[in-house]
């Protein structure tokens, strides 16, 4: 592996951890920025540097450091009511990032496209998870962890897909076989 990629990729973790403490709680389930830096990491990074990034900051946080919100840490966490909005992090990154990896779908509207199908992965991955943990039917689950959430995040799509398409922009123009 690069040292470009292991910077980046240590960087982006770092931005997730950091993201991760501006947390609202209202629930089981707190309002983080953990989201916001998934659509960031969607539009800049291929599919290996942005799952490897969530990956990353999820380890760090499972071997006892206070990166996940609000300053948790271990793995009682990913077993908890928000483990499978984490691991749906590292699928919904992949899957996102890899959609954008296709010339054609370069533009702004594909990132919009890209960000918003990682935030669908990323809810049906905790929806499930909650479901499982909670004991509860699925349509409770959702109902109480992922449509309250829904509006928060499409603003978050809203304001950070630009972001990270500008950046990707950027960092592709001065490292064209990097981004």
């Amino acid at each position: 592996m690069k040292i470009r990629t292991l910077t980046t990729v240590a960087m982006m973790a770092a931005l997730i951890a950091i993201m991760a403490q501006i947390a609202f709680p209202i629930g089981p389930i707190p309002i983080t920025l953990q989201t916001a830096a998934l659509f960031f990491a969607v539009c800049i990074f291929d599919s290996r540097r942005a799952a490897l990034s969530f990956a990353v900051y999820i380890l760090l946080g499972t071997i006892g450091l206070p990166v996940f919100a609000a300053g948790k840490a271990g793995p009682a966490v990913l077993l908890g009511p928000t483990g499978g909005f984490m691991i749906g992090f590292i699928l919904a990154a992949a899957i996102g990032a890899a959609l954008l990896r296709n010339k054609k779908w370069q533009s702004l509207k594909y990132c919009y496209i890209a960000t918003i199908t990682a935030a669908v992965i990323c809810w049906v991955c905790g929806g499930v998870w909650f479901a499982y943990i909670s004991s509860v039917p699925l349509s409770v689950s959702f109902a109480t962890s992922v449509v309250p959430f829904i509006p928060i995040d499409l603003a978050k799509v809203a304001i950070f897909t630009p972001c990270g398409h500008a950046v990707h922009r950027a960092l592709h123009a001065q490292f064209p076989k990097d981004f």
